[in-house]
């Protein structure tokens, strides 16, 4: 994030050269992604369903993401707000997101859960991701713990048999206070 270093740089330059007391400047990151690669998309062998009743065609495969936002994303030291801008689901090798007819993303924290992005698909043509762009981009920085954001994703549609690995990459944008007394 070269804008933060610049930044960070004129706010310890202004200290230095003795501009008051104390200096406020907020700054904005737009689109600080991260990518998660080898996400399990669970097959439907993984999925437990309830004997007594038939199983359906379709079913809701959930899966947990724990996307850890390290410096390059959050600034250290520093106050922040987090707002989530897009979601992209991706299948690795020849595997298809065909399948998902729907989805949805919540953030965990606790027990405390929120959906943050959700996925309608609209064309029946095999895909290889799904995404999501929530508009607006709901505040996140609830559910960072840790500087760790818990996600819950839930894919429902004809799931396929097995399982398979998929890239998932979130970004955000990052609204932050940077002091210097």
């Amino acid at each position: 994030m070269r804008a933060r270093s610049i930044l960070m740089a004129a706010v310890a330059t202004a200290a230095l050269a003795g501009c008051g007391d104390f200096l406020s400047l907020d700054a904005e990151a737009s689109n600080a992604c991260v990518t998660i690669s080898g996400v399990h998309v669970p097959g439907a062998n993984e999925i437990p369903v309830n004997h007594l009743l038939p199983q359906l065609p379709t079913v809701t495969a959930r899966q947990t993401i724990d996307v850890p936002l390290d410096s390059t994303v959050l600034p250290q030291g520093s106050a922040y707000r987090v707002k989530l801008v897009s979601f992209r689901l991706e299948a690795q090798g020849t595997q298809s997101m065909a399948f998902v007819e729907s989805a949805q993303l919540e953030a965990l924290h606790g027990g405390a859960r929120t959906v943050v992005a959700t996925y309608q698909r609209t064309s029946t043509q095999p895909v290889p991701a799904i995404e999501a762009a929530p508009d607006p981009a709901p505040d996140v920085t609830p559910y960072i713990e840790s500087n760790v954001l818990h996600l819950e994703g839930a894919l429902t549609g004809t799931v396929p048999a097995q399982g398979f690995a998929a890239d998932a990459t979130i970004c955000f944008d990052v609204a932050t206070t940077l002091s210097a007394k």
